[in-house]
């Protein structure tokens, strides 16, 4: 437990670099998700690794996610299986606008917690800078 303490303390006066807010791509279509900046933390933690269908997926935590396919909450199933990680919260499933790819869950707000709703969206899934690389401002 100290040497955790410890990491932490370490950690929060180490300065952060700053990230180019790059574009975040659906991986089969190429569309634009979400930016770089949109990325935030659940548990202390941007990436998470779950157990879903029998095997573990790796999801990316964002507060917004442009590219995702509008869905009516009520209309969306209720995924049982997601919705167990973050519980009591609804996870829904998401897909591209672009392909209609699944991308991941849309995790719905919790009022006892300062996070509100956000995107646990498949790392798999998603590319970094793929737009931005066409654009010729590189990764």
């Amino acid at each position: 437990m100290y040497k955790r303490e410890s990491l932490e303390r370490l950690l929060s006066l180490t300065p952060k670099e700053e990230k180019p807010d790059r574009a975040v791509t659906c991986a089969a279509c190429g569309a634009e998700v979400c930016r770089r900046s949109d990325e935030t933390q659940k548990d202390k933690a941007h990436m998470h690794r779950q157990m879903y269908a029998g095997a573990f997926v790796s999801v990316s935590v964002f507060s917004n996610a442009a590219g995702i396919k509008r869905t009516d909450e009520s209309g969306a199933a209720r995924d049982k299986e997601a919705s167990t990680w973050w519980p009591p919260r609804d996870a829904r499933r998401c897909r591209c606008a672009s392909c209609d790819r699944s991308l991941g869950w849309r995790v719905a707000d919790n009022p006892d917690e300062t996070v509100g709703a956000f995107y646990a969206l498949l790392t798999s899934r998603l590319t970094v800078g793929k737009r931005d690389a066409e654009r010729g401002e590189g990764l």
